[in-house]
């Protein structure tokens, strides 16, 4: 028997699959990171989006979003000493309910990344947010409808079981860092804090599918073709006696309207895909990205398992329900 989703689906799952009112049609709300679980691997995918469960945060991403929250303030309040003083406690308040660290990123660490960044370019900060509906363009957070899927079929939820579905109304959500007038248009500037710099770090971002995607958003949002991403990089290394810890540097990417109308018709065949995938309710492993620059996929011990065995091991304290939601606060 199908199932109507709308009064089975629970709240954890309402983030990727919305009722819409309409019988057997739904939102599907994607954003980059739920996109790039299914373009690395569609079993990936499977754990992410449907069984909804992800691994634990780690301390370079709590660092990473304690950074981000005091940015935040620093560009909607501006460069002062009053703001500076706010930063700090906005990243102590952070570490206080997240208290994530390693042995050098720490919450000290952090106020010291935030002091440095603010005497490095108070004097000089020259991009700064455009005003957009009376309100300065700072994490922005959008829900932009992308397309529409047809389906006719049944989908596998595991959370609410096979759920009969018509069409999928395709949203493409996620939040800018900031909106800045540059080289006479705008650009999305996105903060990114990072331990290995090279040049794979600075390629990936010619053709990356999360700017690209902010990109697509920008032009939905202003109704102006932006110039493209520029990226505001905080280099961050565990400090030693003689090397620099911290160092601040900025990369512009222009991008093309074919670039980001491709990237449009790239993502929606690729959420096609996927939910094909969930059709068949089988999802094939992509191996050869297993093992991956940073290390081992976060459900490589899921995937080691004997298949009777994985869901048990999504469902232990080694694996977090998914809260993300770049829509809502917290």
């Amino acid at each position: 028997m199908d199932l109507n989703l709308s009064s089975t689906l629970p709240t954890e799952a309402d983030s990727i699959l919305v009722p819409t009112g309409e019988d057997g049609v739904f939102n599907f709300r994607c954003d980059n990171s739920t996109l790039e679980k299914f373009q690395y691997c569609q079993r990936e995918g499977q754990y992410y989006v449907w069984e909804r469960r992800t691994g634990a945060t780690t301390s370079a991403l709590n660092l990473g979003s304690a950074l981000h929250n005091a940015w935040e303030l620093l560009y909607l309040h501006g460069f002062s000493h009053d703001t500076l003083q706010l930063c700090q406690q906005k990243i102590i308040d952070h570490y206080n309910l997240f208290p994530i660290t390693d042995e050098w990123r720490t919450c000290e660490f952090a106020l010291n990344v935030i002091q440095r960044y603010y005497e490095h370019y108070s004097d000089s900060e020259t991009l700064l947010p455009i005003t957009h509906n009376g309100n300065l363009f700072v994490e922005n957070a959008f829900e932009i409808k992308m397309g529409e899927i047809e389906v006719n079929d049944t989908i596998i939820c595991p959370i609410a079981g096979p759920t009969f579905v018509k069409k999928l109304m395709i949203y493409w959500i996620g939040k800018i860092d900031i909106a800045t007038s540059f080289m006479g248009g705008v650009w999305a500037l996105d903060h990114k804090t990072t331990s290995r710099l090279g040049n794979t770090f600075w390629d990936k971002f010619q053709i990356s599918s999360q700017m690209l995607g902010y990109n697509w958003a920008l032009w939905k949002i202003l109704g102006e073709l932006p110039k493209g991403v520029i990226l505001n990089v905080a280099a961050l290394r565990k400090p030693t006696k003689t090397g620099k810890c911290v160092e601040f540097m900025r990369q512009t990417y222009p991008y093309t309207e074919e670039q980001i109308l491709e990237w449009k018709e790239d993502t929606l065949t690729s959420i096609s895909d996927f939910i094909s995938s969930s059709i068949r309710n089988y999802f094939p492993p992509s191996k050869c990205n297993c093992i991956r620059v940073y290390g081992k996929c976060g459900y490589f011990d899921v995937c080691s398992l004997a298949k009777a065995s994985r869901k048990l091991m999504l469902k232990s304290s080694n694996y977090v329900p998914v809260t993300w939601d770049p829509t809502k606060e917290g």
